[in-house]
């Protein structure tokens, strides 16, 4: 027997160790008492129900075990699963708001034109004809703001696309990424149909949200965002309330939690809020100052009757990105191609095109890279985290691909933190009442 190199051992008091394997995903709590450190020999010795809780949670392990080769097997095997489809579609790259930190060069007079809607779905349906096993498809709209051009290319999609997947006898989802301004009764009311779903993102309370977020200077957005996610929720449909964070507008998140909380209770179970914080913000030295804050703001959020997520708890490997996916896909409005949404669209090359009848050419060479470049590098394999970060996501992954180091520049504190985080938030905050 061996002690994985994927254990992880952190004092949580001055009586008690929380023993972690991440290959298994499991914690062990054990008095210092009955375990005095956590050197290996000290661990391969111990009896009884302890050493059963060890070898059952995966911190002990046979010697024969290969545990990078069970990872790299359990990445593959994630990512190129045909049961589950995800296609994005980009109606526009155009968009009704300017928020400061956004990535994407908006371009208007940009629209999907109906050859471009149909050749995705010729995609579809020769996709789904290939793939018998595939299950489930889920058609998700970006942009841009996709809810501007509603009736002229969402709808008809939605359509068509729902008749390829009665056809096949496949379960047909939607979802949209949208700031929500534009969410009316005539959306909702349609939507509503289908599996639909959303993620719309606030930043901070209404008096910081209406100075990034805004139709044009002087009208705000909060509280008619907030109106229509309730409308959303109130019509079955599953929203993800993103909270954008900063240090500045940190303090405000009490005032959206309760706003939430003032919806009606039959609907909350519609709702689950994601705290992100905004990525131009992270500074080394401003991280660990808002994370007991976000630990704070998450327990209050699931003590409401909401369910919560926070990028503190991640897992990029069992969880990854749709983006990792090997069949993933995104058409933007003029049908080129791309496999991650967080590209500038118009500046951004693409890796391929969507061609009439429905035919995709990749770029092969760039998309293979992609495929292999998860858990390539040895500081990557022989990290006591890596079954939760798995290298970064594929994008991360390859715009880091020269650099030998951690992509995420991890210390061993930081590692600890994430643990510990997954720990609070796995087993601790739901059980807040």
């Amino acid at each position: 027997m061996k002690v994985s190199k994927y254990f992880s051992a952190i004092s949580l008091s001055e009586d008690t160790w929380l023993l972690y394997a991440a290959l298994n995903d499991a914690f062990v709590v054990v008095s210092k008492n009955v375990l005095p450190n956590v050197k290996e020999p000290v661990l391969l010795q111990a009896s009884g129900k302890l050493r059963e809780d060890l070898i059952s949670a995966g911190i002990i392990v046979e010697r024969v075990c290969d545990e990078v080769a069970i990872l790299e097997e359990r990445i593959m095997d994630i990512d190129n699963c045909n049961k589950l489809l995800q296609l994005t579609v980009n109606p526009t790259i155009n968009c009704n708001f300017s928020c400061w930190y956004c990535y994407e060069h908006h371009a208007k007079n940009t629209k999907m034109s109906p050859e471009t809607c149909d050749a995705v779905v010729k995609y579809l349906n020769n996709y789904l004809e290939r793939n018998v096993d595939t299950e489930e498809f889920t058609l998700s709209f970006f942009g841009g703001e996709p809810l501007i051009y509603f009736r002229d290319v969402v709808m008809p999609l939605i359509k068509e696309c729902e008749v390829v997947c009665c056809t096949h006898g496949v379960c047909f989802n939607v979802h949209f990424t949208t700031n929500g301004y534009l969410l009316s009764d005539e959306c909702v009311a349609f939507l509503s149909n289908y599996n639909s779903s959303f993620q719309i993102t606030l930043d901070g309370s209404e008096s910081f949200h209406d100075k990034i977020r805004f139709p044009k200077p002087g009208v705000g957005s909060y509280s008619r965002i907030m109106h229509n996610i309730m409308r959303a929720a109130k019509a079955a449909c599953r929203v993800i309330v993103r909270l954008n964070y900063t240090s500045e507008n940190i303090d405000s998140l009490d005032s959206v939690i309760n706003d939430l909380n003032n919806f009606p209770i039959e609907i909350k179970k519609y709702i689950q809020v994601d705290f992100q914080r905004v990525w131009q913000d992270i500074t080394p030295e401003g991280l660990d100052s808002v994370t007991d804050k976000i630990a704070k703001y998450f327990r209050r959020t699931i003590s409401s009757g909401i369910t919560a997520t926070s990028h503190y708890a991640f897992d990029l490997v069992r969880a990854s990105c749709y983006g990792d996916k090997k069949e993933y896909m995104l058409v933007n409005y003029n049908g080129e191609l791309y496999k991650c949404t967080a590209r500038d669209f118009a500046n951004t090359p693409c890796l391929g095109k969507l061609a009439s009848d429905g035919s995709v050419e990749w770029d092969q060479e760039i998309c293979d890279i992609r495929l292999n470049v998860k858990l390539s590098k040895a500081i990557c394999r022989e990290c006591r985290i890596a079954p939760l970060c798995g290298g970064g996501c594929r994008q991360k992954a390859m715009e880091c691909i020269e650099k030998q180091e951690c992509i995420y520049n991890y210390s061993e504190q930081a590692k600890d933190q994430i643990i510990l985080d997954r720990f609070e938030f796995r087993y601790l905050a739901n059980k807040v009442k």
